[in-house]
C-alpha cells in the first residue's frame, strides 16, 4: 500500500525552504537572546537547534521531491545544504556581540539533519501526487 503525498509546485516548495531559512536566520542571528538563561538553559537551545534543522532537512527533501536524481544523491544534497547553512549561521553568530560561535551547534545541526534523512526510507512507499490534480 502506497500513501499519497500532495506535491506543491516547485516554486512554493523552494519558497518554503527560504522561509524556514529566514526563520532560522532571524532567531539565530538577528534576535537578541535573553540576558538571563532559563534554568534548563542547556537543553532548550539544543532542542531548538534540533527542531530547526530537522525541519530544514525535511523542507529541502520535500523541495527536491520531483528531481530526477537518486535518493542517495538527494540525501547527500540535503545533508550538505542544511549542514552548510547551519555552519554559515554559526559563523555569522561570531560577528554578533550578543552571540557566540559553537562547533558543537554545528554537530547538533548535522545530527538533526541526519535524522530528517529517514524520510528517504519512507519515500519509496509514497505516491507523489500533483496538488493541482487533487484540486480538480
Amino acid at each position: 500500500m502506497r500513501l499519497p503525498l500532495p506535491v506543491f509546485p516547485r516554486s512554493l516548495r523552494y519558497l518554503a525552504v527560504a522561509i524556514v531559512c529566514g526563520i532560522i536566520f532571524y532567531f539565530s542571528v538577528l534576535a537578541i537572546p535573553p540576558d538571563t538563561p532559563a534554568p534548563d538553559s542547556i537543553a532548550l537551545p539544543t532542542w531548538r537547534h534540533f527542531l530547526a534543522y530537522f525541519v530544514l532537512g525535511l523542507s529541502i527533501a520535500y523541495a527536491l521531491t520531483d528531481r530526477p536524481i537518486s535518493r542517495k544523491r538527494k540525501a547527500l544534497l540535503v545533508l550538505a545544504l542544511a549542514t552548510g547553512y547551519g555552519a554559515v549561521i554559526e559563523l555569522a553568530q561570531g560577528f554578533v556581540p550578543e552571540r557566540h560561535m559553537a562547533l558543537t551547534d554545528v554537530f547538533i545541526n548535522a545530527a538533526s539533519v541526519s535524522v530528517s534523512l529517514c524520510w528517504y526510507l519512507v519515500e519509496p512507499y509514497v505516491d507523489h501526487v500533483d496538488i493541482r490534480s487533487l484540486l480538480e
